[in-house]
């Protein structure tokens, strides 16, 4: 019983997988609407008509995102799409990212996604954590993205701003560590006032690419950038 399950399963997954290489296929060389029209012509048709500027918005990106990919892995984007389409998790790899690339319009984040594409075609990739760098390329924008490429470096220190314990977290040790409070920012980035990196924190906190510890001073507020962190800066920075 459980030999015919797996087969009927294999056999659901090798159709939807070939349906979705497809679509792929067909997004990459036309708009968006005219992927999904393949499915619902007249969804196609309503945003062909509705929204001429996400069409290009979509039809670029996706274009864009399969380019960088590409370029990385060495393969073209139907064999990507190919490769891909062998698991589940390369499904959902493939589906999320073209998904954000439809409505990203930062170049960074387009090539991002693209390298996202090509790690999923490694040799042994670890092809979730691909999907949730995705979804974390969707939510953050340019300044979350500047506030973590300065917390991935060093911090200087004055002789009247020396480092200082901290309580981490996930083995209740102190540790002397590089950590960055709100106002630590605006010296590198006049940008990056305390009020604008206040607003930025929360989202960084909610997607795992910063994390908050305990200061031996009490309360929270000393923030650092985490492994996650770091491999979007990758993804991001090629």
């Amino acid at each position: 019983m459980c030999g015919a399950a797996d087969a009927r399963h294999g056999q659901r997954m090798n159709s939807r997988a070939k349906d979705l290489v497809r679509l792929f296929a067909a997004t990459i060389t036309t708009a968006a609407p005219a992927a999904v029209s393949v499915v619902n012509p007249v969804v196609g048709a309503v945003l062909a008509i509705a929204q001429p500027a996400a069409m290009v918005v979509a039809e670029y990106g996706i274009n864009r995102v399969s380019e960088v990919a590409s370029v990385e892995s060495g393969l073209t984007g139907l064999q990507i799409a190919e490769k891909l389409a062998e698991s589940e998790s390369g499904i959902r790899l493939l589906v999320r990212t073209t998904e954000v690339a439809r409505t990203a319009v930062l170049d960074e984040k387009l090539q991002a996604l693209g390298r996202c594409l090509a790690a999923g075609v490694q040799d042994d990739p670890v092809i979730d954590v691909e999907v949730i760098l995705v979804g974390v390329i969707a939510a953050l924008e340019t300044y979350h993205l500047r506030v973590l490429s300065i917390m991935s470096q060093p911090r200087t220190y004055t002789g009247r701003d020396s480092r200082s314990m901290v309580l981490e977290s996930e083995t209740d040790e102190l540790k002397v560590v590089d950590y960055w409070f709100i106002g630590n920012f605006e010296a590198v980035n006049p940008t990056l006032t305390p009020d604008i990196v206040e607003s930025l924190i929360g989202p960084m906190l909610a997607q795992g690419v910063i994390v908050s510890e305990t200061t031996t001073s009490g309360g929270l507020g000393a923030y650092m950038i985490t492994a996650l962190g770091r491999r979007l800066l990758e993804r991001i920075n090629g």
